[in-house]
């Protein structure tokens, strides 16, 4: 992520050609619900449903926070020339508002317009900061993830479009999130010389299967349906009945997670039909076996024994990722795996920061959003260049709190505490 709600500042020719070409099985999730996303790349946006009249409202960068008469919190991405990407700009605002939610509003509304709910973060913006700055940034941004985990009223996301990095952690960090049937899911940070963030080695490392190490390390595709076996989102919807669904969340009295989940459940019935599942029974049986090993070089190994048609596409993947996001990624997921969310957000922050330091983070940065040639020169260039010793420093968590990060972790308190 780097921040709270971010992700990657993708250019949408680059992220179509991104998604045919890592077009792998996907996968199922069979945990909690994560968000969601509606219309295909293809369609149309979908027109605004009418919003109760806000309280108050601020919008930075095309984030909107804005609360209503009717005591709901609401945040809106609407920047479809940047995919929905969140600047650095707009990550402190959201930080801010969620902390300032978390006694006073009865729900919380993650929402979107355009065709794509959010590609991710602005790394450009990011790259361009100075050390101080981006560690600042990565601070504020992991906060806000975590506020937005623990909100103790319900928070729903709704997500139109594809959702990429931190668009799929803003929907893993909902109680409640809905994705159209036409929606995809994405890990693609190591194709651009970062890692996985926004609290993945929190959530996504402990997908059932290995799911989440699977996506992380390959940058794989999933469908909707898939997200919601795995857990990634709770509800997957038909794409024109998200401006109803918005409207009856925004005017229900005392939304309950009761309420909430019955009402999604209901225009999930409604939406019934045949789905597109990327990833079957066969496939979940590789990903466990093939991402269970314990280092990046032994998956790699383990794809080239598989010959599968999965397998080549994930290896062919892998192949063009920065060697050193693939095993720093592989390392901050296994240490997600037994740690709770808050704790994994405080070491991210860390590693974020020295990531964003890493020859290879300039270098994506780069290749694949400034110059735009796809032919990124990793340093170092193989897996084995890569040493354990390295990585280990930049995941770890230092036992002294040099850099203050223990107190961003302290839940403001609520009305009834």
């Amino acid at each position: 992520m780097p921040e709270l709600l971010v992700g990657f500042l993708v250019l949408e020719r680059i992220m179509m050609g991104f998604f045919k070409a890592l077009r792998c099985p996907g996968i199922r999730m069979v945990g909690r619900p994560l968000s969601s996303v509606s219309a295909s790349p293809s369609a149309a946006p979908a027109p605004a449903p009418s919003m109760a009249i806000p309280s108050e409202a601020k919008t930075v960068d095309g984030v909107t926070v804005m609360t209503t008469s009717e005591g709901k919190a609401i945040i809106q991405v609407d920047r479809p020339q940047a995919l929905n990407s969140l600047s650095t700009r707009a990550i402190p605002l959201l930080s801010s508002a969620l902390a300032s939610w978390y006694s006073g509003p009865n729900m919380v509304l993650v929402t979107s317009r355009g065709k794509v709910f959010c590609a991710g973060g602005d790394l450009k913006g990011i790259a361009s900061l100075n050390e101080h700055g981006r560690l600042s940034f990565f601070r504020e941004g992991y906060r806000g993830f975590n506020l937005m985990a623990s909100m103790p009223v319900p928070t729903v996301c709704l997500v139109r479009g594809h959702a990429l990095g931190a668009g799929m952690a803003l929907a893993a960090h909902c109680r409640f999130a809905v994705a159209s049937d036409r929606s995809a899911f994405s890990l693609p940070e190591a194709a651009v010389g970062f890692y996985t963030d926004n609290g993945a080695s929190g959530y996504a490392s402990k997908l059932p299967g290995r799911v989440g190490f699977f996506l992380a390390l390959t940058g794989t595709n999933i469908t909707a349906e898939d997200a919601k076996n795995v857990g990634v989102i709770s509800h997957v919807i038909a794409p024109e009945r998200f401006n109803m669904l918005e409207r009856e969340l925004l005017a229900m009295d005392d939304p309950t997670d009761e309420k909430i989940r019955s009402l999604l459940d209901e225009h999930e019935f409604a939406s019934a039909g045949k789905r597109e599942r990327l990833l079957n029974e066969d496939v979940l049986a590789r990903v466990r076996d093939i991402f269970s090993e314990g280092s990046v070089e032994a998956v790699v190994k383990k794809l080239s024994d598989d010959g599968s048609p999965l397998a080549k596409k994930c290896l062919a993947a892998m192949r063009t990722f920065s060697p050193t996001s693939l095993k720093v990624i592989h390392r901050s997921m296994e240490l997600g795996l037994t740690r709770p969310l808050a704790h994994c957000l405080r070491r991210e922050i860390l590693i974020s920061f020295r990531m964003s330091c890493e020859p290879d983070f300039k270098e994506g940065v780069r290749a694949i959003l400034v110059d735009k040639d796809k032919r990124p020169s990793w340093n170092p260039r193989t897996l084995e260049e890569v040493s354990s010793e390295y990585v280990e420093r930049i995941v770890s968590l230092p036992d002294v709190d040099e850099h203050d990060l223990a107190h961003l972790f302290t839940l403001p308190a609520t009305s009834s505490s």
